[in-house]
C-alpha cells in the first residue's frame, strides 16, 4: 500500500512538472505520502531541490 501511494505521488509530481508550459525553471519538487487522498501523513515531506535531479525527472516525463 505504501509503495502504491508513493508511486502515485511521484507520478503526479512528474505530471505537474511536465505540464509546466511557460518554460520556467522548476526549482523544487515536493513529495509527501498521503493517508487518504486529502490527508497528508505527518513528517513525510521530501523536497528535491538539486537542479540535476530535477532535470532528470523532467527528462523522464518527456
Amino acid at each position: 500500500m505504501k509503495i502504491k501511494t508513493m508511486l502515485f505521488l511521484i507520478i503526479c509530481s512528474l505530471w505537474l512538472v511536465a505540464c509546466n508550459s511557460d518554460k520556467k525553471t522548476t526549482k523544487t519538487i515536493e513529495i509527501q505520502k498521503l493517508i487518504i487522498f486529502e490527508e497528508e501523513k505527518p513528517d513525510t515531506l521530501q523536497i528535491i531541490s538539486d537542479a540535476k535531479d530535477i532535470k532528470i525527472i523532467e527528462n523522464l516525463v518527456k
